[in-house]
């Protein structure tokens, strides 16, 4: 080696370990291969550790997974709270719905969380909020929300569930001849158009609001 030349980096330095590095790493694992994938063994080979490692900075899985469950709660959170009722609702749907699609992998583990914690209940009451600027008093609320976190999480599902069909579905020539209604429909279940389904959604759950406030 020349003299004055410096001696090659044979090793990159080391990243150190944190709860945020372990929080973005678990979420890039389970966004990309699923929570049923999901490991920490896995996680710990990813960020160069050992798994003990991680269980200083997260007891359990569980307390890993809650810690993901809040970055979704941060994104649906993320609609403004201001305006008409109607376009707080649209943004709140909206700002779950996006959080659900960047986040495929654990919203099946999100949609059944129960929404007890500090950040979940808060997003909790500003949905009662926007109902209660509607006009609808605490029993008609408490209605509503049910039936918008039922419908969102439906919604959500449909479009980001990595489920398994039949191991004996029904052939394309006799699902035409026996079901000719519902195939006659699938062409317009695609893809392209499940923005507009949803959105289309949220314009029946609105309405079943004006219609109960009698507007």
């Amino acid at each position: 080696m020349a003299e004055g030349a410096t001696k090659p980096q044979n090793r990159l330095a080391r990243v150190p370990l944190s709860a945020q590095r372990i929080i973005e790493a678990a979420l890039t694992m389970i966004d990309r291969d699923g929570l049923e994938a999901f490991s920490f063994r896995g996680l710990a080979a990813g960020l160069g550790c050992q798994a003990m490692s991680l269980y200083h900075y997260f007891p359990s899985r569980a307390h890993l997974l809650e810690a993901l469950v809040e970055l979704m709660i941060a994104e649906a959170s993320d609609f403004p709270d201001s305006g008409p009722w109607q376009d707080r609702l649209r943004g709140a749907c909206d700002a779950f719905r996006q959080s659900a699609l960047s986040h495929a992998g654990l919203f099946c583990y999100f949609s059944l969380f129960r929404l007890n914690n500090a950040s979940g209940m808060a997003l909790l009451e500003r949905y009662f909020n926007i109902l209660g600027a509607a006009g609808l008093g605490p029993e008609a609320q408490a209605r509503q929300v049910h039936i918008l976190r039922s419908y969102l999480t439906g919604a959500c599902l449909a479009e980001t569930a990595r489920g398994t069909g039949s191991a004996t579905p029904v052939p394309f020539a006799e699902a035409r001849r026996d079901y000719p209604d519902m195939m006659a429909a699938a062409a317009f279940a695609g893809a392209e158009g499940r923005r507009a389904r949803f959105d289309a959604g949220i314009a029946v759950l609105i309405r079943g609001i004006e219609a109960e406030l009698n507007l």
